[in-house]
């Protein structure tokens, strides 16, 4: 009795080891429900200050209806008695034209050159946004773009090009809302009269007479392959002052048409080995001025008292006067011809018009 007594006593007694491994889940349980607590604070703390960070910033971007009654700046254009043009008056010379008018190369260039899935997403790529915040990471400081042509626009219209997390915001804000406002084609149409090419051009339609002469329906492959690859650097890459990085910008575009599908190899290298004929000197674009006189008397007379600097210079006015340009140009021979100094000026005596 004495010999199981003492072996019932032995079995019964509790394992120390037990205790020890309950406390240490309690205290385990306990410091995982503390972070999770932690945690949960923390997400709702940010959650508050995010929503209040993009509360504020929403305030200051524009409204739909701002964002519906912008204007870009647009060029007023001086014409003669007959419609001749006499002189462009602008602070960005540009002409908007309707996507219809653009070249199908154009489009397609600026598609892969700058965002081939535009018409895919809905403003913004997160891939793209990842990309560029990584670079941004690993190189301390806003590097990378990762920008849609929505976003773009956004900027070129609305922001500044500080390089700023703030501005980065806005910008995808502001793309969030132009989706919301305006068609795929209505914002890459708006995208193709904005953007700047150098050498004064605002615009495709600038931008092609500029370059190459032509109407802007008219662009080729080879030309518009060239013009889209200009996007990034209109300085750095400007074919007139920098052909061979302008070269190697439309090689790109070219390869990434092939890589797309738009083009063959074969059409590819065509395109690559045509020559391009430009229309202008390495020199910025200077408006010509048929009647520099004759402009400077409406202007001061007329137009900048009755409709002010901002409207003549950016509210694409069509001004028609009574100049005759043929016959504005034999009075110049004539006076040119003289051995002194002299003026000369024509009127009809009928109505006072100055010809």
């Amino acid at each position: 009795m004495a010999t199981r007594q003492q072996s019932d006593a032995t079995t019964s007694a509790p394992d120390p080891r037990k205790k020890t491994h309950g406390k240490a889940y309690r205290v385990l349980r306990t410091l995982l429900a503390f972070i999770l607590l932690l945690l949960l604070s923390i997400t709702a703390v940010a959650t508050v200050v995010g929503t209040l960070f993009l509360r504020d910033l929403s305030s200051e971007l524009p409204t739909a209806e701002a964002i519906l009654a912008y204007k870009n700046s647009i060029a007023s254009v001086v014409y003669d008695r007959n419609k001749e043009v006499i002189a462009k008056l602008f602070m960005e010379n540009r002409n908007p034209l309707e996507l219809r008018d653009i070249s199908p190369w154009m489009i397609k260039a600026t598609l892969a050159a700058e965002d081939s899935s535009f018409y895919q997403h809905s403003g913004i790529k997160i891939s793209g946004i990842i990309r560029a915040l990584w670079v941004d990471i690993m190189h301390q400081k806003v590097r990378q773009g990762g920008s849609t042509i929505t976003q773009q626009l956004a900027r070129n219209l609305f922001l500044t090009q500080d390089r700023t997390f703030k501005r980065k915001v806005k910008e995808l804000m502001l793309a969030i809302r132009l989706e919301k406002i305006f068609s795929k084609d209505a914002i890459l149409q708006k995208y193709l009269n904005t953007i700047y090419f150098g050498h004064g051009a605002w615009g495709i339609d600038t931008a092609a007479h500029t370059f190459f002469g032509k109407e802007a329906k008219d662009l080729t492959l080879p030309e518009s392959a060239l013009l889209a690859g200009i996007l990034p650097g209109p300085g750095k890459y400007s074919p007139l002052l920098h052909f061979k990085a302008a070269k190697q910008r439309q090689e790109y575009v070219l390869d990434r048409f092939v890589a797309l599908g738009w083009i063959t190899e074969e059409e590819r290298a065509a395109a690559s080995g045509t020559k391009l004929v430009f229309n202008h000197t390495p020199n910025k674009v200077a408006e010509y001025n048929r009647a520099p006189y004759f402009l400077s008397h409406i202007l001061f007379n007329d137009l900048l008292p009755k409709y002010g600097t901002e409207m003549v210079y950016n509210g694409g006015l069509e001004i028609h006067t009574t100049l005759d340009l043929k016959l504005q140009e034999e009075s110049d021979k004539a006076v040119q011809t003289l051995k002194t100094q002299g003026a000369l000026v024509a009127m009809d005596p009928a109505t006072g018009e100055v010809l």
